[in-house]
């Protein structure tokens, strides 16, 4: 299982346009959750995991969510 962890940058992308990346730090973690800076603004999201790897949906969830995953460090 590929996880988040403390102080790394992630990329964060958009299903609409695939070259818009917009970084996403990781402050702190639980086992369920993790607190991140996004925009200069802090914000907590919950982990889900898929195919072996964690993602999060900083933007909540909807069709065209970005999504910001643990394989896809900046």
């Amino acid at each position: 299982m590929i996880a988040f962890e403390i102080n790394k940058t992630y990329q964060m992308r958009f299903i609409g346009d695939s070259e818009l990346i917009v970084p996403v730090k990781i402050l702190k973690r639980t086992a369920k959750s993790v607190r991140i800076e996004l925009n200069g603004n802090q914000k907590t999201c919950r982990i889900k995991e898929w195919g072996g790897s964690e993602y999060i949906l900083p933007e909540g969830s909807y069709s065209m969510a970005p999504r910001c995953r643990a394989e896809k460090p900046l």
